[in-house]
């Protein structure tokens, strides 16, 4: 039976961290998407299986090794997908945040570096700033990623 009276609305506010986490989420995807990608019908040393044999597997052997990677292949886009749900969940929430600030600069900064999954090099050429300027904006952006919230929830 449903609770109708659970109030159970969108998260709508960030810490710093889970902001960052954005970067794992994305090298994690990549390092996923690269593993499914490298998986290899043809080369059933492309997945680690516990029964090798010495000599040139037969039929059966092929045939269940066929099995396992198509299992690993699965298992793999399944993550896939997880992992770019919560990125897209967190990216959303994290963009809305991100609209709110002030300073178009810190917007821009922070867009490009946790949405767009950017490095800070590419961060630095965008926004034709020195590294020591990216790293002096970053930090006044991030302040400014909590502060809305916190006027925002006031």
């Amino acid at each position: 039976m449903i609770n109708d009276n659970l109030d159970i609305a969108p998260r709508k506010t960030m810490t710093i961290e889970e902001l960052k986490y954005l970067d794992e989420l994305h090298e994690e995807f990549f390092d996923t998407n690269n593993q499914f990608e490298n998986i290899d019908y043809n080369n059933v040393h492309s997945i680690d299986y516990t029964d090798k044999v010495s000599s040139a597997p037969n039929n059966h052997q092929l045939e269940d090794y066929a099995v396992k990677i198509a299992e690993r292949k699965m298992e793999l886009h399944l993550a896939c997908l997880e992992i770019l749900h919560e990125i897209m969940v967190k990216c959303d929430l994290a963009t809305t945040i991100i609209s709110t600030i002030p300073s178009y600069k810190q917007q821009e900064l922070l867009m490009a570096r946790y949405i767009e999954h950017k490095s800070i090099k590419e961060v630095c050429k965008e926004l034709d700033i020195s590294k020591s300027s990216y790293f002096k904006l970053h930090q006044r952006a991030l302040k400014s990623f909590l502060d809305v919230q916190i006027n925002t929830n006031n």
